[in-house]
């Protein structure tokens, strides 16, 4: 993975966002696992997820 060259690069869950890693996310999580790292969200669609939050009270 190209964020072990960083320190600390599992510090911070990551986040998936698009349909490649939305299909692929049990593959990423086993990826990530392997790395000691942790996948927070998986986003298939970004545009609804930012509709949800712009109407948030």
């Amino acid at each position: 993975m190209q964020v072990t060259q960083y320190t600390n690069y599992n510090a911070e869950p990551i986040n998936v966002v698009g349909s490649i890693g939305f299909h692929a996310q049990e593959v990423f999580k086993e990826v990530a696992k392997k790395y000691n790292m942790a996948v927070n969200k998986v986003i298939k669609a970004p545009l609804e997820a930012l509709v949800e939050y712009h109407l948030q009270d």
